[in-house]
């Protein structure tokens, strides 16, 4: 938990004000924008963020991006 309040992660997640809950493909582009964005804590290779972003956006949101996280 120190790792997540050093990070912000806390705050981060929901910078978006909301009245209803979240949706997955929300937080799927907000993973990807936290984790292989420019911001990222670990960079990735350029080839990581393409796959990753591929997977996420093709398959997951196109599946379940409607669905509450």
């Amino acid at each position: 938990m120190r790792e997540v309040d050093r990070l912000g992660i806390l705050i981060r997640i929901n910078d978006a004000p909301s009245s209803s809950r979240i949706r997955f493909d929300y937080l799927a582009e907000h993973y990807l924008k936290a984790d292989f964005g420019t911001g990222a804590v670990r960079p990735k290779s350029e080839n990581s963020i393409s796959i990753m972003g591929h997977i996420v956006r093709d398959y997951l949101i196109d599946r379940c991006g409607d669905e509450i996280a």
